[in-house]
């Protein structure tokens, strides 16, 4: 993976016009794209299935040696953290196109007002009641009632506290409009 990041490092430095380079971190997302292939594009590829070629931890590791290296802030890592993770438990990711003026505050505030992330999560994959706390608690996937709800639930609930965090940093993200791009 180090050495993919290199050669990545190495492109962007070179790339003709500096407006035009490739953002940082490109490569996650092409090997993000190459995840999302047909289960069938092996018999097109000479009977090698991409997917198997990608380490589903390779997302969350990045952002960890990012961190470690002192690359990335603390906001970078909070806007990044959800899908680092889901990508490694094979849940959804964050929906980056929520209404313009969403407030990640606000719906933090009243997911806490009813017991918090984790409570909620435990409730809903206990009863898989949906209600306007378990909406809530969906807010940064744009999702309702469905099998990726009791996933995401069933995560967070995995996580124990660090449930919690993921869950805030999920809502946050999904909230930055500068993520568009990401």
């Amino acid at each position: 993976m180090r050495e993919r990041n290199e050669l990545a490092l190495q492109i962007r430095d070179n790339w003709p016009d500096p407006r035009h380079r490739p953002h940082n971190a490109y490569q996650a997302r092409v090997i993000q794209e190459a995840r999302h292939q047909s289960r069938d594009a092996h018999l097109e590829t000479g009977g090698v299935d991409p997917a198997e070629l990608i380490d589903d931890g390779e997302d969350l590791r990045h952002l960890i040696e990012m961190v470690e290296d002192g690359s990335v802030t603390k906001e970078v890592v909070r806007l990044r953290l959800w899908n680092a993770v889901a990508r490694q438990e094979g849940v959804p990711l964050i929906n980056r196109r929520l209404p313009a003026g969403t407030d990640a505050t606000k719906n933090i505030r009243a997911v806490s007002a009813a017991g918090g992330p984790l409570a909620i999560a435990r409730r809903f994959v206990l009863t898989e009641e949906l209600t306007p706390e378990v909406e809530a608690l969906l807010y940064p996937f744009h999702i309702r009632l469905s099998r990726d709800a009791l996933d995401i639930a069933r995560l967070l609930v995995s996580r124990g506290s660090a449930g919690e965090v993921l869950w805030q940093a999920a809502t946050f993200a999904a909230a930055d409009r500068s993520m568009m791009s990401r």
